[in-house]
């Protein structure tokens, strides 16, 4: 019993003396690690206010951050939401199998590469006929509005050079509003990507406020690292081709409803 409490005496000794000979290099190690803590905290902090103040897009270059959505993009999932709008379960999938509509997709993503579209959503204002800015990422409906009555305005029209891969709006496209309009948004965008489900809404309520005065044309980038991107947009496109253009839209917000 008094061999134990000695060697307890022995080793608080050691102990006592050991921080008594090394505080100064504890101080400086315990610095160091609330430093780091500190920085890093700000450091992540600042990330943030940028992604959020740009709107945020998926380029899927930083993983494990991008929250998946909800929504059931399976193919029994795209199935079913395309018979609650009346269409033969049987032909969606027929077109699916046999990738009916997959090259029209492979087009869109291969002309929108060039104009340095590589994440989603990215919107491409055009102004009379002519792709004048790309704006990339899921933009606050107060920023939006801001460039779009800009350009009703007239100012800054400018034609970008970079964008002149973009394919001018036609028949072919998906349109919701104005075909004429002087300002319409093409948006580049894929069904399984949470900004992009953000960003739905927000264009949704711009088509509402500003009615006829702009366009908005949906084109597809399903992003590679997406498992049911690809099969999504070929299932919208397979519900263009099965139907019209009304139905393609109410597709499309099925898609991204949860």
């Amino acid at each position: 019993m008094v061999m134990a409490k000695e060697q307890l005496q022995g080793t608080l000794k050691i102990v006592t003396g050991f921080f008594q000979e090394n505080f100064g290099l504890l101080v400086i190690v315990s610095l160091f690690f609330v430093g780091g803590f500190f920085f890093g905290s700000v450091w992540t902090e600042k990330q943030y206010s940028q992604r959020q103040a740009t709107g945020g897009s998926d380029t899927g270059q930083v993983a494990g951050q991008v929250t998946q959505p909800s929504r059931d993009l399976s193919i029994a999932g795209l199935v079913a939401k395309a018979q609650a709008l009346g269409i033969e379960p049987e032909a969606l999938q027929s077109c699916l199998d046999a990738n009916q509509t997959a090259e029209k997709i492979a087009n869109q993503v291969a002309a929108a590469t060039p104009a340095g579209i590589g994440g989603t959503p990215s919107t491409v204002i055009v102004v009379n006929g002519v792709p004048t800015e790309l704006i990339p990422g899921a933009l606050p409906l107060e920023q939006i509005k801001q460039t779009i009555d800009k350009y009703l305005a007239g100012e800054g029209s400018t034609p970008n050079t970079q964008l002149a891969s973009i394919p001018a709006v036609s028949a072919a496209d998906h349109l919701r509003g104005n075909p004429d309009a002087k300002v319409i948004l093409v948006e580049y965008s894929d069904f399984e990507c949470p900004f992009c489900e953000r960003f739905h809404p927000t264009m949704t309520q711009v088509m509402a406020e500003y009615g006829d005065k702009i366009a908005w044309v949906y084109r597809n980038f399903p992003l590679s690292f997406h498992p049911n991107a690809q099969k999504s947009a070929q299932a919208a496109e397979c519900v263009s081709q099965l139907t019209d253009n009304q139905t393609y839209w109410q597709y499309v917000d099925a898609l991204f409803q949860t």
